[in-house]
């Protein structure tokens, strides 16, 4: 009986050890996590210190064999499954031993790849898989899949990650012979590269569009980009001094909005606003224009319609990187705050407190001195010289491209601290199309001493398109 019970014993603790084993090698075998999968963004496949491109099939099988402790989901298993079969599947008629036709089995892809959220991997999948449809001569179904991919790669955020993706779908357009809708994709490749300021990055993605510029016959923009790589790596092998600065081209946006609404009152309002900027290697000028109408018949017959006009023009001279001297110039007509009219100059020191890796990412604030004169019939509207401006301007890129400005000036009378001026600007822009934007903008106005019957605070806003030269 013991010898029996000692054999049983030793039965199980044998089967035991198998379940164990077999558990942790299919474990170890599925564990690739949704944090794998995005490894595979094409962010990853750049050396971020060489910018060389690294080769997709030895980062997947990095994956494959991950020591990862999740489980593998449905979707990751959905991505190696198709890449792998796309990979290796012969879908020829003279090959195939599938039951069912090549055509359906790749159809049987398309729909298992849809259900991918990831867009980086799934436009990488399609372009995959519209190959193969042009192996087995289903022309229009690769074509039909090439623009899903086209579409797709557009909502991939990282902009180099999306430019290659797009370098990827113009090649197969160019195997297609479709040579017409792959210059449009390279062109539109080309100016997003030139607008990334990482240079290894925009070097290694120029040199991509190079050769594929080549094989569509355009030998000269090949040979320019070509000139611009070389130019690229000059600057890096020898870069040029932080201060002075590289000067920077006139840059200037035009911004329009407008609103309707028409009932028991009407109600219209229009504005319009221009921001223009020039640096040069130690001085910059930037004017920004603001113009809103606003038209209500609710309002008494004088005062139906009412203007706000913002003009405001600033130089700077920098004697060291973070450090500059001001000179601006502003005027002001506000007809919700009764201030007719307000002009005012300022001087002072200027300090930048952070400067990212574009021209749309500084920190800076600002100290002057100065004075200012209002025709108002706010009460005590005059105030003495002097007049101290403290200014904190911050901007900087959110979620990638969208352009975030935060502006806050105060202007404090020296001998009537109670007369204060107060001005908040904040303006968010997302890219739309090419040069095209949406913005909406915020402004508060706040007067230390208002009008009779007036409020202290003046508030606008407007939304509409944004359009960059």
């Amino acid at each position: 009986m013991l010898k029996f019970l000692h054999l049983s014993i030793s039965f199980l603790i044998s089967a035991a050890t198998v379940i164990v084993a077999s558990i942790t090698s299919a474990l170890v075998t599925e564990a690739v996590t949704l944090e794998d999968i995005n490894r595979l963004s094409r962010e990853s496949f750049i050396n971020g210190s060489s910018g060389e491109l690294l080769d997709i099939n030895s980062t997947k099988e990095v994956l494959m064999n991950s020591d990862s402790d999740e489980l593998n989901t449905p979707e990751n298993k959905d991505y190696f499954m198709v890449d792998s079969d796309l990979d290796n599947e012969d879908f020829t008629n003279e090959n195939n031993n599938l039951p069912e036709t090549p055509k359906k089995s790749l159809d049987d892809y398309f729909n298992l790849i849809n259900r991918l959220d990831d867009p980086q991997v799934k436009t990488e999948m399609l372009v995959k898989l519209s190959l193969k449809y042009h192996e087995i001569n289903e022309n229009q179904a690769a074509l039909d899949t090439l623009n899903d991919a086209l579409e797709v790669s557009k909502k991939v955020e990282n902009k180099p990650s999306r430019i290659l993706l797009m370098i990827d779908i113009a090649s197969a357009y160019i195997k297609f012979r479709e040579l017409e809708i792959a210059s449009k994709i390279l062109d539109n490749s080309l100016t997003a590269t030139q607008e990334i300021t990482a240079q290894p990055e925009a070097a290694a993605l120029l040199i991509d569009l190079a050769s594929k510029y080549e094989q569509i016959g355009d030998s000269e923009k090949a040979k320019t980009i070509r000139s611009e790589v070389e130019n690229i790596v000059a600057k890096i092998e020898n870069p040029p001094p932080s201060f002075p600065f590289q000067p920077l081209p006139l840059t200037a946006k035009i911004r329009i909005g407008t609103n309707f609404f028409s009932g028991q009152n009407t109600l219209l309002n229009f504005s319009f606003a221009v921001d223009a900027r020039k640096r040069w290697e130690t001085d910059e000028i930037a004017v920004n224009f603001n113009f809103l109408n606003s038209y209500d018949n609710s309002r008494n017959s004088d005062e139906e319609n009412r203007i706000v006009l913002d003009f405001i023009t600033q130089y700077k001279h920098y004697f060291l990187e973070n450090q500059y001297v001001f000179v601006n110039l502003a005027y002001l007509q506000d007809d919700f705050s009764a201030n007719e009219s307000k002009f005012s100059y300022f001087t002072g020191l200027g300090f930048n407190f952070w400067r990212g890796s574009t021209n749309d990412q500084t920190l800076d604030m600002q100290l002057g001195i100065g004075d200012l004169a209002r025709n108002s019939n706010i009460v005590n509207t005059n105030a003495n010289f002097p007049v101290v401006q403290y200014a904190l301007i911050f901007r900087d890129l959110l979620f990638v491209d969208w352009k975030f400005q935060q502006a806050f000036i105060l202007e404090v009378p020296v001998s009537n601290t109670a007369n204060y001026y107060a001005d908040s600007r904040t303006v968010l822009t997302i890219p739309a199309i090419n040069n095209w934007s949406i913005f909406g903008s915020l402004n508060f106005r706040y007067f230390g001493i208002p009008q009779l019957d007036s409020p202290n605070l003046s508030t606008s806003f407007s939304a509409g398109l944004e359009y960059q030269f």
